[in-house]
Parts: C-alpha cells; structure tokens; sequence
C-alpha cells in the first residue's frame, strides 16, 4: 500500500521517490509509490499531474494495492525526483476548500445541504436541495465572509465514535478512521481532498449561475484564480462592447434594450416586405408557368431570401388553379417545397421519394404539398433541373 502524504500536507510538490516495479495495462505504464504526494482522482477532486523522473505524470489513480502512477514516457533509473504541477495542485485547493465553505454557507443562508460536488477544468458544480433560487447570493455572500476573516483550515482523523460529537456537515459512511477537514468555527466535513491552509488563499467564491436538475438545484461557481479571470474576461467583454456602441459599460443594458427593440421592429418590417414580395413573385411565376401535360408548371431558384419567403411563395402558389410549383431556396443545405394546387391530378410523394433518395434530400408531406432539405452533392440547381424533368415526366409533358 502507498502512504498518501498529501494527506498531512497538501503543499509539498517536489520529493525523491524510491524506485518501484513498472506496470503495463491496457497499452498503458503505470508504477505503485511506496509513497506519495500525488493526489489520485477521488471525491469529486481530479487528480495531480506532474513528473516523475523522465516521465510524465498524466493519471493518477487509488487502487486496491496503492496509489498508481500512470506515465508517458520512460521514468529512468530510480530513485525518481518526482514534481507535481504547482498550478494544478493550487486551483485544486482553492477549489475544494471553496467548496466546504460554500456548500456550508448553503446549509447556514438557505437550510439546503449539499447532495454532490464536481470540479471540473473551468467551473465547479454543486448539486443542493433548494425549493427556490432566489436568495442564493445570501450564501455566496456568507462564503465570501468566511474567506475574508482568513480562518484556519486543518485536517487531521478521527474515530467513528468520535464523529457523532463533532458536528459533520454530511455524516460520512466509512467505519474506520475518518479523515476530517475543519474549517474554523464554520464547517466540518469527512474529506480526502487537498485544501488550503486559510480560508484566505480561496481569495473569492463567485456563483456563476443556477439550474434545476430533476429535485435539486445544481449550483456552477468559481473560486481564487479561476474566478479572476472569469471577472477580467467578462470586464474586458463589457469594454469592447462599449466601444462597440461608443458608450460606457453602465449604459450597455440600456443601450442593449434598445437595439433589441429596434432589431425587432426592422424584423417585423422585413417580414411583412418579404410577405408582399411573395405576392408579386407568385403572381409572375403562375404567368410565366410552361405547359405540362394537361396542367402547367414552374420551377424557381430562390436566391438570397429566406426560408420564410420560401414558405410565403408556396402558399400564394399552392391556390392556384391547375399549377404544379418547384421551389428551390439556394443555401447551405437548400430547402424544397413541392405541390400544386386544385385541378391538379398528381401524387407527388412516389416522385419526391425516388429523387430525394438520389439527391440526399429529406422531407415529407401530403400528395399535393411536400416540404423538406438537404442535398449530398451537387448544386440545387442541377437537383431543382432533375426534378422538374421527373415531375414533367409524369404529367405526360415534355422532360
């Protein structure tokens, strides 16, 4: 088994370590320490990267017979001077240690205790019983006392019948010695993770944002650095778009307001033109329709317009009188709308199916009204060309 040092000291990251056996699994190196200051993957916390010799430390992992070591590359002869990356193990702390104190704050503002923890590799998760979401800030706040006030943190182990007078925050399930982070007059809880030393190295908690997930409330925040510089890039985000709108960053939401407003405005203004442009095209395109068969047809190519102007076009033309209409909306993919109006004696899904499967488009509709996308090669004209000849085809025209 591995003596796990980083449990009585979170701040080493440099040791020599005694050579061991290497061992391959699954294409992989992997070596057990006698001892170590590498924290393996555990209790919501990643594990330590580093060195080790001439190797890369890129895994770290708790297993029946020790801690494991996974590598890249060749560690060399032993005993190995063994590093741990400082940034790493420092985010780590920070984070870990904010979360004792924010799930705490939860408990002591809002009677909602934490359930599970995830520090991932840009923001932290904590997931906690909570009806409603909005007096959260009243537990960041509490966090962010308790980080200022620099309280001490420390670590040490108990018995399980020492546990009940100490107050836990969540009672742990082992039976053993159980290890115990206590932060100050504030929180204690069973934990294996590495911390810091005074509630003061967090430097910041920050609540990044809420979300209901099935019957609790997942909490996302940042802590220490990693909360810095989500403040600086969403500080240097404000400044560019006040430069953008040539107006400081306290006028951005009034500013913001507005340009909604009059985005929304010129969209309505540009739906209602578009409207009246289908009219006028439709009317063009039933004129200029050739004959096929006994009915008349038209393909178009619309170019430049939008998905709703091609809806609006097929609806004017699908009321008129003996037509069979081919629209074609020439973008990435380009969109298909098929049919014809009364009069016309034509099932257009047997046509549709055989040409989409050959063209790689999808869709579906009625026999007189077919909507669909896509195309696997070629241009939409060409596809629009090659459809127009099937469809002439079956009207008895000329294809």
């Amino acid at each position: 088994m591995t003596r796990k040092l980083y449990y009585d000291d979170a701040y080493t990251l440099e040791f020599e370590a005694a050579a061991a056996p290497l061992v391959g699994r699954d294409g992989r190196t992997g070596v057990t320490l006698a001892e170590s200051f590498f924290y393996p993957t555990s209790g919501g916390q990643p594990h330590d990267t580093g060195t080790l010799g001439g190797a890369r430390v890129v895994e770290v992992t708790d297993e029946d017979k020790g801690v494991m070591h996974w590598l890249e590359g060749d560690p060399g002869p032993g005993p190995w001077k063994a590093r741990i990356d400082a940034a790493r193990r420092a985010d780590h702390r920070q984070q870990h240690t904010g979360q004792h104190v924010l799930s705490q704050a939860f408990v002591q503002a809002l009677q909602a205790p934490t359930v599970s923890f995830h520090l991932g590799p840009r923001t932290c998760t904590i997931d906690i019983q909570l009806g409603s979401t909005a007096r959260v800030s009243r537990a960041e706040e509490l966090a962010n006392r308790i980080v200022m006030e620099a309280r001490v943190v420390k670590a040490y182990e108990v018995t399980p019948e020492e546990i009940e007078a100490l107050g836990l925050r969540k009672p742990p399930a082992a039976r053993d010695r159980i290890r115990i982070v206590d932060v100050e007059d504030f929180d204690r809880s069973a934990c294996g993770g590495t911390h810091v030393a005074r509630t003061s190295e967090i430097q910041l908690i920050k609540v990044l944002g809420t979300e209901r997930v099935r019957d609790t409330v997942r909490v996302e925040f940042v802590c220490g650095d990693r909360a810095l510089r989500d403040y600086q890039a969403k500080h240097d985000l404000l400044w560019t778009l006040g430069g953008k709108f040539t107006t400081g960053i306290e006028e951005l939401d009034r500013i913001v307001d507005k340009k909604i407003e009059e985005a929304a405005l010129l969209r309505r203004a540009s739906e209602k033109l578009e409207q009246e442009l289908a009219g006028f095209e439709a009317e063009a395109l039933a004129a200029s329709a050739a004959p096929a068969g006994p009915t008349r047809l038209v393909a178009r190519l619309v170019e430049g317009r939008s998905p709703a102007y091609l809806r609006a076009l097929g609806a004017r033309l699908q009321s008129r009188e003996g037509l069979v209409y081919l629209l074609a909306l020439d973008q990435d993919p380009p969109s298909w709308i098929v049919g014809h109006g009364p009069g016309v004696e034509l099932d257009l899904r047997e046509t549709w199916k055989t040409w989409s499967a050959e063209v790689g488009a999808k869709g579906g509709g009625k026999a007189d009204l077919i909507q669909g996308g896509g195309l696997s090669s070629g241009t939409a004209a060409a596809a629009l060309a090659g459809l127009e000849a099937r469809v002439r085809a079956s009207l008895g025209g000329s294809a």
